[in-house]
């Protein structure tokens, strides 16, 4: 609800104080804060000149009333709350806990409108602290009440958080018939916002998915254009971060840069600093500028840190772990890799899909249980035989049921087991080789100030070995995850092409056992940049630049 929907309840109950009429809405509200009330004064006086100070109060005088009272200038008051922690302070589980009494008000007197709009606003919130499965929850009950009160541009709005959380699900299908849905009926409705909305989650979704750059591009551009009309600043930030994302995709730093430089003066909250400088962080790296990276990462964790956005901060901490590392200060690329473990939820993504998917089923099972109600007037002996159907097969499916479940669980057992041993491994590589380097450089120091040639050879020749030490030690762990490639297979693919180096044969190696770039460069200590290079190389030598098949597919005939 509106913050002026209070405003215009006290309103309207001091008019009737001044008529004489009715006023028991006041005097309940009063004799619930007692001598509180002043709280509530300050509220109302302070909250367009200080607003801080105004909602400090009001949520002093909620937490001293009984959560038990049940008045609609609590929840507006709620509501007020909500909104102020959820778009000024970025406090998503604060919101949370005023949007959620509210809405136990509106729903105990009634009042279904409201109810819906407080629902559609938990969605937003949950989705917003990671919580899918309470999204769907939310945003299924909101939709039921706008489709039949023909409310379509709520329905649009449902729409578009739909797609968004079956994407982040990695429900792909869903996620692109949700908003090409809500994007068609905004035209037909001439509703520029959501159109906005759906164009800018359409790029993402061509951009990310179908790796369509010029679909995605195109749906960008109609979003800017229509962002300009309206004057909408928030809605153009976002969609020139699209088109910026979209440009460091195609590797195209030239346009990216110019595109973050012209949304600089647009970031006004500290989500829109946060993810200015999050978006610069990532630019300064994919160009190598590492020192620049960690100052601009720096700045969007300082931001960031203010409201809740664990998500962004995670991502922003992998950044500084790689720039760190990639500038040999293993002491702060340590520190980063610690904080970016401490962060990680503890539901993983396939806990949040298996949630998800027991929404859907308990909404399939809901609604055949309402079909099978409505024709037991007319079908009682075939409803009986559905029901015996029904029984024998939701049986076999929750067996099957079951049974994947355990299989699922124990793959994201030994999942979490094998990143948990990496990760450790990672971190006592940055440990011994940071050892390594500060033995190195000392002695090379003390040998400059050696005058016998025999100890200086002698201290030159242990440098070497503790590089070459280094190096060894490190394909000695890459061995771990790799397959053993000395089998005559692998000898048949050095017999066809006996040009490939030796970083390329390990190369080769990694990429058998189907490992992404991403997980090569954590493993090979490389950026992801040089990897996708690397990959380049070896397509030429093998000679499928421009061939559909993927260098994992040419591989496999090898094994």
């Amino acid at each position: 609800m509106e913050r002026k929907y209070l405003c215009t309840i006290l309103i309207v109950l001091a008019a009737g104080i001044r008529a004489g009429g009715t006023v028991r809405d006041t005097t309940v509200f009063y004799e619930m804060a007692g001598s509180d009330k002043v709280l509530f004064d300050i509220y109302m006086a302070d909250r367009q000149t200080s607003p801080d100070n105004a909602f400090n109060c009001a949520e002093l005088l909620l937490e001293r009333l009984d959560s038990s009272y049940i008045n609609p200038i609590i929840a507006s008051l709620s509501d007020d709350l909500s909104e102020y922690f959820e778009t000024e302070k970025f406090l998503f589980s604060k919101a949370i806990r005023y949007r959620e009494r509210s809405l136990g008000i509106y729903r105990a007197l009634g009042r279904d409108k409201e109810a819906a709009e407080a629902e559609y606003r938990l969605a937003k919130l949950n989705f917003n602290t990671g919580r899918y499965d309470r999204t769907l929850e939310y945003v299924d009950k909101a939709m039921k009440y706008f489709e039949h009160s023909d409310r379509q541009d709520k329905v649009l709005d449902c729409y578009n958080l739909l797609g968004i959380v079956y994407y982040f699900c990695k429900d792909y299908d869903n996620s692109n018939l949700y908003f090409t849905k809500c994007a068609e009926q905004a035209r037909h409705m001439n509703d520029s916002l959501r159109l906005m909305l759906a164009l800018n989650n359409l790029a993402a979704f061509e951009n990310n998915e179908k790796a369509d750059t010029s679909k995605a591009r195109d749906l960008i551009r109609e979003g800017i254009s229509i962002s300009r009309e309206m004057k909408d600043s928030a809605s153009l930030f976002k969609m020139y971060l699209s088109l910026a994302n979209s440009y460091l995709g195609t590797q195209e730093p030239e346009k990216a840069g110019t595109v973050i430089s012209q949304i600089r003066e647009m970031a006004g909250n500290i989500q829109q600093k946060g993810m200015y400088y999050f978006q610069l962080g990532g630019y300064h790296y994919f160009l190598g500028q590492y020192r620049e990276a960690i100052n601009a990462i720096d700045s969007a964790m300082f931001y960031l840190g203010q409201g809740e956005f664990p998500q962004k901060t995670r991502q922003c901490l992998n950044i500084q772990w790689l720039a760190y590392s990639a500038i040999g200060d293993y002491r702060k690329a340590y520190e980063a890799a610690s904080r970016y473990v401490a962060l990680e939820d503890s539901m993983s993504e396939e806990d949040v899909y298996l949630q998800i998917f027991r929404l859907r089923q308990d909404k399939i099972a809901q609604e055949e249980k309402a079909d099978r109600t409505r024709r037991t007037a007319i079908l009682v002996f075939v409803l009986a035989a559905g029901i015996l159907a029904a029984a024998g097969i939701i049986l076999l499916v929750y067996q099957k049921y079951r049974k994947r479940m355990y299989t699922i669980s124990k793959q994201e057992y030994e999942l979490k087991a094998k990143k948990a041993i990496m990760e450790l491994r990672q971190i006592q590589q940055y440990q011994i080789d940071r050892l390594m380097d500060t033995v190195r450089e000392r002695l090379s120091r003390l040998s400059a100030g050696i005058k016998d040639k025999k100890t200086k050879q002698d201290i030159s020749e242990i440098c070497n070995d503790l590089v070459h030490s280094k190096d060894d030690r490190q394909w000695k762990a890459m061995k771990e995850f790799v397959p053993d490639f000395s089998t005559g297979s692998f000898q048949n693919l050095i017999r066809d092409f006996p040009n490939l180096t030796v970083n390329e044969r390990r190369l080769c190696a990694l990429l058998s056992k189907n490992l992404s770039t991403k997980e090569i460069s954590m493993i090979t200590h490389q950026s992801v940049n040089s990897i996708t290079m690397a990959r380049a190389r070896l397509r030429n030598k093998f000679g499928l630049t421009g061939s559909p098949v993927s260098l994992q597919e040419f591989l496999a005939k090898y094994n």
